[in-house]
């Protein structure tokens, strides 16, 4: 079996970046490590009820190819081939990978004791039935282009080709093979990507796109299962017996909250009524600060902008917009450990060819500068902002993001004389306007990468991806973004990325803002809460003390 050493080095990297979580603790034996790296009495006598309540944002659907959020409630309930076990990459439904010299072909054997949560075997045709539906053009899943490595995926995606000829195939119920069309560097951490959970052919085709969000309907594979759900207020999950792992699994429920503000969530932490905030101000971690975790996340904040609209088409006026934006201001107002980003690319991506941080590798492609905004907008016949349009800036609802959007809207407002509308919806509405074209002239972003590869962020600006909310269109741009796919030689490939995020960032298709902090305030009587690179909360490990 061929060792990825690229991969194991990226894991490295994420252990790292976890060791500053806070202690977690064993029922067990003292000097355990939690999900923070960092060592525990392990004194502690289990409660009698073990049950954590924590807030999570709620998506609009649980398929796991239709999920639009960060898909952490969808990986309670389903897990690849991977899994994220206490912020590392392990083997879930997968038994062995065994990847061939050249790199392109996996061969995928599965456990012999997973089965769906009532009871049902999974099997290679589970896999492959997910991932061709995915690929399916008349799916139109919006991020089938995390499969496009695969060998002819894009090519079928697109009407181009049979289904037969894409690189997906069965060798018995137990084993299938995949053909990816060059090497990667996270083929692996794709398999725990949303993307690549297996989902039951019966169930997605008796019951219709409505399948994942009841109960009786929403079977899964993963650690715990649906048992309710209220929209809008919370969804109770129960540990799966099914699952393979269900002996070691000590949580029995998982109550999960739909809170909006993080004022209601802060209340709803102070009287107990949860045990997890997962979107505290940096104030109240200050005043928490024995119950708080900080982790520099693989996450990004930026803005898309309209790239069809009259007045944002032209792409002086979107670098008049980025460079008049000062982010060392937002970050300091924010407080919570933020840094300014000058690309949508995550400061922990690594630039695998050059040993270092992506980021790092050049100098950022732009500056700050109220003067030179001044002067290209000037320069595209709006002077001091005189007769430019009213800009609709788009945001969910939330104090972070509330607050930004009125700290950019007022520096724009300085620093250009452009006045902007802040429209502020709750998540579902907002995700789903700002995909429609004209909706929104300039709208937040927030991208929590799910593996490591700079094409995560990039790839979304191809002219034809489902995700391309910034409508860019750019045929230099895809032909970059297509060769950066196909080649093999690591040198080569991110070089591509490199100049795929300079013309990105150069032509202000998408303005970058800042690397987001993420924070959670977690009672102490809970303990070993994984968190991975790309926060989110894990529970296969975590237990609650009594107190």
């Amino acid at each position: 079996m061929k060792t990825n050493l690229k991969r194991l080095i990226a894991l490295f990297l994420t252990a790292a970046a976890l060791s500053s979580l806070a202690a977690c603790g064993s029922p067990s034996s003292s000097g355990s490590q939690g999900s923070s790296g960092s060592t525990s009495s392990g004194d502690g006598t289990l409660a009698e009820e073990q049950k954590i309540v924590y807030n999570c944002v709620e998506s609009s659907s649980y398929d796991p190819i239709r999920d639009e959020q960060t898909g952490e409630t969808v990986a309670q309930m389903f897990e690849g081939v991977y899994c994220w076990d206490q912020g590392e990459l392990v083997l879930g439904q997968g038994k062995s990978v065994e990847v061939s010299e050249d790199g392109l072909t996996y061969t995928i054997t599965l456990r012999d004791d997973i089965y769906w949560s009532d009871g049902e075997p999974v099997t290679s045709d589970d896999f492959i039935y997910s991932w061709m539906r995915e690929l399916d053009p008349n799916t139109a899943a919006k991020y089938v282009n995390n499969l496009y490595c695969i060998e002819n995926a894009q090519a079928y995606n697109s009407g181009e080709c049979d289904a037969s000829e894409v690189g997906i195939k069965k060798v018995d119920d137990k084993v299938f093979t995949v053909t990816l069309s060059a090497p990667s560097v996270c083929f692996e951490e794709l398999l725990a990507f949303k993307c690549y959970l297996p989902v039951r052919q019966d169930i997605v085709e008796t019951y219709g796109e409505s399948w994942s969000l009841s109960p009786e309907t929403c079977i899964g594979n993963g650690p715990f299962k649906m048992v309710s759900y209220t929209p809008a207020e919370k969804m109770v999950l129960q540990k799966n017996e099914h699952y393979y792992g269900a002996d070691d699994i000590i949580i029995e429920e998982l109550e999960i909250r739909f809170i909006t503000e993080s004022s209601v969530e802060q209340i709803a932490y102070e009287t107990g009524d949860i045990q997890i905030a997962v979107k505290p101000t940096a104030e109240t971690c200050q005043k928490y600060s024995d119950e708080a975790t900080y982790l520099t996340k693989l996450s990004t904040m930026w803005l898309v902008v309209d790239c069809q609209d009259d007045v944002l088409q032209d792409p002086r006026v979107r670098q008049a917009l980025s460079m008049a934006i000062d982010r060392q201001a937002l970050c300091d107002m924010l407080g919570g450990g933020e840094t300014p980003a000058y690309s949508i690319v995550p400061k922990t991506e690594m630039d695998y060819s050059a040993d270092e941080y992506f980021v790092d590798v050049y100098d950022p492609y732009f500056s700050e500068s109220v003067e030179e905004a001044q002067a290209l907008l000037a320069e595209a016949g709006y002077p001091d902002g005189a007769g430019f349009p009213e800009i609709s800036y788009g945001t969910s609802s939330g104090t972070e993001y509330e607050n930004v959007a009125q700290a950019i809207c007022a520096m724009w407002k300085q620093n250009l004389g452009i006045t902007c509308n802040i429209q502020v919806e709750d998540s579902s509405a907002f995700i789903s306007h700002r995909k429609e074209q004209g909706y929104f002239d300039v709208a937040r972003y927030t991208m929590a990468g799910s593996y490591s590869d700079p094409i995560v962020p990039l790839a979304l600006y191809g002219s034809t991806d489902s995700a391309n909310d910034s409508h860019y269109a750019n045929p230099e741009y895809d032909a970059l973004l297509e060769q950066a796919r196909a080649e093999g030689d690591m040198d080569k490939k991110f070089d591509l990325y490199h100049q795929l995020d300079q013309m990105l960032t150069e032509d202000a298709a998408v303005i970058p803002l800042y690397y987001p902090s993420l924070k959670y305030l977690i009672k102490p009587t809970v303990q070993d809460v994984g968190i991975n690179s790309t926060g989110m909360l894990e529970f296969k490990s975590a237990y609650v003390l009594a107190g």
